[in-house]
């Protein structure tokens, strides 16, 4: 006896072995190369004729190529829609199986439906001028003890998940910010997407997200990643937090698989100021400075920019909110801004406002001298 192979060649799909039958599985518009073969012999083998009638009516069966083995053709036409299922060819002598002796190629085009599909060489009804057939030297048919039967499997291209959008810019008083991912079509299983975070934002500081993955349901096609965004008062450059997908289980990836989103900034710089008293018992209450000092004394108060968080070039100081029993003035201007606006303070008049400058700008700290002033008590 004689078995015969119909191999498939595995571009794009993958190959099983199910009952004994070889199982291709491809998606959908998949088209798969065979080779059919002569697997093994008892004897030495001549001539193969194949006839592929018995394959699925919805297999498409051509482009049938020769193979070096058996190089005298006597059909090398293969075409299914015209019901021509037949090729045959020999060699000048004879050839020794094992190893494989190959007829040929051929393309195998099953439908776009989902299912399996059946090529086989199966036929022998019909004498031996048309059935499938492995001949011996003498030109005897040999019994054939395996056709290598070949199923096509078709089945649903996966799905593939990408974000919506690469990128998107919100202040960072939004509260929220969305991240759209989309599955390009419903399927009846979960799939899952891990993804990573990255950027300069800090995780539990400026935000927090979501946690990974994303899980679309069975049927769903849209998930989305929340970012919670915290709105500081602290003066800083716009930040991101860059999502990028991982490999998926029941997907693949598509286009966009990063996401950059940009907290822009929306604090202005701030700056603390300092009133330093000279003089008197000075201590520390609930962050307020307390000078002890005798009724009526008077006390020479130092005021300057303590801190900022950019350069500055002028200080304006509005003392109307202070205490009505004190008596403030002799302002003297210092010498860090030494462009003065308004140098006279006196409350006995309601005169609170001092204002100077600096040409140029002044980086903070060292803490920076705008003047002194007299607090009576």
């Amino acid at each position: 006896p004689a078995t015969i192979d119909l191999v498939p060649q595995a571009d794009g799909g993958t190959v099983s072995e199910e009952n004994g039958n070889t199982v291709i599985t491809v998606t959908t518009g998949s088209t798969v190369n065979v080779t059919a073969q002569v697997a093994s012999a008892d004897t030495d083998v001549q001539g193969i004729q194949l006839n592929l009638s018995n394959s699925n009516a919805n297999v498409g069966l051509g482009n049938f190529v020769l193979g070096s083995d058996f190089p005298v053709p006597a059909d090398q036409t293969l075409d299914s829609g015209s019901g021509d299922f037949f090729v045959a060819s020999a060699v000048i002598g004879q050839l020794t199986v094992p190893p494989p002796r190959v007829l040929g190629t051929f393309v195998a085009t099953p439908p776009t439906a989902t299912g399996d599909y059946l090529v086989s060489a199966n036929f022998t009804s019909g004498g031996e001028l048309n059935n499938t057939l492995v001949s011996d030297a003498g030109g005897n048919a040999l019994t054939i003890a395996d056709f290598g039967d070949l199923i096509i499997r078709v089945v649903d291209a996966a799905p593939v998940v990408t974000f919506d959008a690469a990128a998107q810019s919100e202040a960072e008083d939004v509260g929220t910010m969305t991240i759209t991912a989309s599955l390009s079509r419903a399927v009846g299983e979960s799939v899952t997407v891990p993804f990573t975070v990255s950027g300069t934002a800090l995780d539990g500081t400026d935000y927090t997200i979501t946690t990974s993955p994303i899980v679309f349901d069975a049927g769903s096609t849209s998930e989305t990643i929340t970012i919670n965004v915290t709105d500081d008062n602290q003066d800083e450059p716009d930040e991101t937090v860059i999502v990028t997908l991982g490999t998926p289980t029941g997907a693949t990836l598509g286009a966009t698989t990063v996401h950059t989103a940009t907290i822009v900034d929306n604090d202005l710089p701030q700056a603390t100021l300092d009133l330093e008293p000279n003089g008197g018992a000075v201590s520390e209450e609930n962050g307020v400075t307390v000078i002890t000092v005798d009724s009526g004394a008077t006390v020479r108060v130092t005021a300057q920019v303590a801190t900022a968080e950019a350069d500055v070039q002028g200080f304006q100081l509005n003392l109307s909110n202070s205490d009505d029993a004190l008596t403030l003035g002799n302002f003297a201007l210092g010498t860090d801004f030494p462009v003065g606006a308004d140098e006279v303070l006196d409350s006995s008049v309601d005169d609170f406002f001092v204002a100077a400058a600096v040409i140029g700008q002044l980086t903070v700290p060292p803490p920076r001298l705008f003047g002194e002033f007299d607090v009576t008590a």
